[in-house]
């Protein structure tokens, strides 16, 4: 249920998994889903909202106080905060 509604956050999902597979090459330790879960503040279990615009408001937080505090990625040349390469290295893994 969560992968579904993960995936519904992206447009081109299949790009968001790409992105996803270039970051757990460059950062192979992040490739852990739990760890990848716990930095996107989610509930593995399933019990927290899962739904797409609960996702998307709480990930569009985190991705600001990403950005505030440099927690950020490079990628391909693009700079990414945290939040968003945790977000595609989960797809990726799913």
């Amino acid at each position: 249920m969560l992968t579904r509604a993960l995936t519904g956050l992206f447009s081109t999902p299949a790009n968001a998994r790409a992105i996803g597979l270039c970051y757990l090459r460059a950062y192979p330790e992040r490739s852990d889903r739990r760890l990848l879960l716990a930095d996107l503040g989610l509930d593995a279990a399933g019990t927290g909202a899962h739904d797409v615009p609960s996702l998307r408001r709480h990930l569009r937080d985190g991705q600001q106080r990403d950005f505030i505090a440099g927690d950020t990625v490079v990628v391909n040349r693009w700079i990414l905060s945290r939040s968003e390469a945790s977000l595609c290295a989960l797809l990726a893994l799913s």
